[in-house]
């Protein structure tokens, strides 16, 4: 018996077409887990700009708002304190004459004006204007205030107050106004005794404006002012 050895052949394998797109599919999709395209940092960028820049604009208008409120409340402090140093004035007997005054007070700029009542009623009363607490004085003839007018103890000295607080604020001029009345007592017991007249008895001038036969809404503008 004659052993014949077998033939062995080897082939080599080559994968076909199809198994290699397979494979590389396989492959792209396993890279394209692993990270994040160029794309994608770019938009996730560009949305954190965005959001950066709206929330930065928001800060900023709220810093604006925080600072013009508190340059309102500086300014409405300052316009008060000087509407009391005008009342200080007045209740210590110094004379209030008409005048206009300006000056710097740190970021602000403050405007005192007294005006003259009188000389305002004299002309909107020959115009035939009166109008508010001048209509009053000037038409009510025989009222309370009749004593009081024809001897020009309220219509010479009275006086109107006006203050302005001015600052600048983002391109703009913001301001604070305080309005006020007050009756120049001291400027009529002068102008008496200038005169050669006894200066009032007490009960005339200031106090004479309080007693019950003046109205009290009136009295309020005469002696403490109306803001």
């Amino acid at each position: 018996m004659v052993l014949r050895p077998l033939s062995t052949s080897c082939r080599s394998w080559t994968p076909s077409a199809f198994a290699t797109s397979q494979l590389m599919s396989r492959r792209l999709r396993t890279n394209r887990h692993d990270g994040f395209t160029l794309l994608e940092v770019l938009g996730a960028v560009a949305i954190l700009g965005i959001s950066y820049m709206v929330l930065a604009t928001a800060a900023i208008q709220a810093m604006q708002g925080i600072g013009q409120s508190q340059h309102r409340i500086e300014a409405s402090l300052i316009a008060d304190q000087t509407l009391i140093d005008v009342e200080i004035s007045i209740e210590t007997g110094q004379l209030i004459e008409p005048k206009l005054v300006t000056w710097q007070d740190s970021y602000f700029e403050v405007t005192l004006e007294i005006i003259d009542l009188s000389e305002i009623h004299q002309g909107k009363e020959r115009q035939g204007d009166g109008t508010g607490l001048l209509e009053f004085l000037g038409k009510e003839s025989k009222g309370a205030f009749a004593p009081f007018r024809e001897s020009n103890l309220l219509l010479g000295y009275l006086r109107e107050v006006h203050i302005t607080v001015q600052w600048p604020e983002r391109g703009d001029q913001l301001s604070v106004t305080r309005t006020a009345f007050f009756y120049d007592q001291q400027g009529w017991i002068q102008n008496e005794l200038e005169a050669g007249q006894a200066p009032p008895d007490e009960g005339v001038g200031s106090d004479a404006l309080t007693n019950g036969d003046i109205p009290q809404d009136i009295q309020a503008q005469l002696l403490r002012g109306a803001q």
